[in-house]
């Protein structure tokens, strides 16, 4: 996982799942996860909001302690695809704001 420019988290890579034990204990990956999936919390770690650097590097000591097996919760993020027309229509209605914008961008 990384943090980008933008403050969220996202999966930079997933090794392929193999089914194994280690040391008596069976391995379990529950759902899926893919490259560029947005994070948005790992074992209660809450990273639904943009953070900065000072609070990614205490996040990370935290992940880094947390029991395992981890628990990531992620979220795929959606690609929203406007041709121009409808694109010229919205920007013509006013009333908004990139925020808004921005909070449709992720489910």
């Amino acid at each position: 996982i990384s943090r980008h420019t933008d403050g969220y988290v996202r999966v930079l890579s997933v090794t392929p799942y193999r089914s194994s034990s280690v040391m008596g204990k069976e391995r379990v990956r529950e759902g899926d996860i893919h490259e560029g999936d947005v994070v948005r919390e790992v074992s209660d770690v809450d990273l639904r909001m943009p953070i900065d650097s000072a609070v990614w590097k205490l996040t990370v000591g935290l992940i880094k302690m947390a029991p395992r097996p981890l628990k990531f919760v992620v979220a795929r993020e959606l690609q929203i695809l406007v041709d121009e027309d409808e694109e010229e229509g919205r920007s013509n209605c006013g009333g908004g704001d990139d925020d808004d914008a921005e909070a449709y961008s992720m489910r």
